[in-house]
């Protein structure tokens, strides 16, 4: 025991206030940790979601520069397709 009382008493709700505060410091923790978790799993999606969109973005690019080469300019100029077939 100490010469002085209420210096013990001090000191007692010194060390209460700070593990109380501890103890909010770590819910705090575990709440950041969650979202950070949380973060990382939308931006994985968002990853995945734009290679998706890209590689479709490059399918499209591909048959456009297909389509393009395979007609004749002169036939665009026309309105006239690649196929021409007489109906009569």
């Amino acid at each position: 025991m100490s010469w002085w009382p209420w210096s013990a008493n001090k000191r007692d709700k010194e060390l209460e206030e700070a593990n109380a505060r501890i103890q909010q410091l770590e819910r705090d923790y575990r709440s950041l940790t969650l979202t950070l978790q949380n973060l990382q799993s939308a931006i994985i999606a968002i990853s995945r979601n734009n290679d998706v969109v890209a590689n479709d973005v490059r399918n499209i690019q591909e048959m456009v520069h297909s389509f393009l080469h395979e007609v004749d300019p002169s036939q665009l100029m026309y309105g006239l397709t690649g196929q021409t077939s007489d109906d009569n």
